[in-house]
């Protein structure tokens, strides 16, 4: 049976949970299964620079379809959108660049709407 695994990043140097559950998936049913993995380049997940040449490889038994990043993260970007998602502050609207902020404060709604009281 064919199999394609599609994950961010793959490597025995690559560190995370997908990564690795991946890894161990795809070497596992190597021996009985025609595996391909389709990945990017990258190697570091905060910058997602491509490391690794695109295009068709081997990595320990398995076939890689590597592609690659088109850019990389802006990262006072991603810093200023996470701690709105992870403070619970913001709403986010998607834009053609990407995910933005649409408030940037708790505060900030609240003054807009007074009829909702700040929530603890």
């Amino acid at each position: 049976m064919k199999l394609a695994f599609v994950v961010q990043r793959y490597g025995a140097g690559i560190a995370g949970g997908s990564e690795m559950h991946c890894r161990q998936l795809a070497e596992r049913l190597a021996s009985r299964h025609d595996i391909t993995v389709l990945t990017t380049c990258a190697r570091d997940y905060v910058t997602w620079e491509n490391a690794y040449p695109a295009g068709l490889s081997v990595e320990n038994g398995i076939r890689l379809q590597r592609f690659p990043v088109a850019r990389t993260r802006d990262l006072k970007a991603f810093a200023d959108l996470s701690d709105e998602v992870f403070d619970g502050l913001g709403v986010v609207a998607r834009t053609r660049g990407g995910m933005v902020p649409r408030e940037r404060s708790r505060r900030a709604r609240a003054a807009r709407s007074p009829a909702h009281p700040r929530r603890g």
